[in-house]
């Protein structure tokens, strides 16, 4: 099975927002959901983890279903 990720978790959150967010606000619309609880992220500043993240996706993979806004 595969291990749910901080990529399925943002992508799942913004498909329910149907809307642009930052990565602070995917953070806190998903932390408390099904996906928070699937993806178990702990630490001070998981918000950062998922920054990060998403900022490696974009600039290393020209495919990437996220996207730059703004």
């Amino acid at each position: 099975m595969a291990r749910y990720t901080i990529l399925d978790f943002c992508k799942d959150v913004l498909k329910s927002e149907k809307k642009p967010l930052i990565y602070q606000d995917i953070w806190e619309k998903g932390k408390d959901t099904e996906y928070g609880m699937k993806l178990g992220l702990t630490g001070k500043t998981p918000w950062q983890s998922i920054g990060a993240r998403i900022f490696v996706e974009v600039r290393d993979n020209p495919a990437s279903l996220f996207k730059i806004v703004g």
